[in-house]
């Protein structure tokens, strides 16, 4: 699974928007969230892959567990 990222997306009122985002099986996947900074918007990313690595973990503990028994 690739990282999530930080991109700033125009609007019609010339603001930029950042938001989070990453590419995944060749398919751009953009977080729901709209953020007004760029700083604002790297600490939501950090948040997602933060969370993406508990997931990981969890399974790994899961599948593991289920091969000892």
């Amino acid at each position: 699974m690739t990282q999530w990222r930080v991109f700033s997306q125009p609007n019609v009122l010339s603001l930029p928007m950042w938001r989070a985002c990453r590419i995944v099986d060749g398919v751009l996947k953009i977080d729901n969230h709209i953020t007004g900074t760029k700083e604002a918007a790297q600490k939501r990313a950090d948040e997602l892959n933060a969370l993406e690595e508990k997931k990981k973990r969890l399974f790994r503990r899961a599948t593991r567990k289920g091969a000892d028994e």
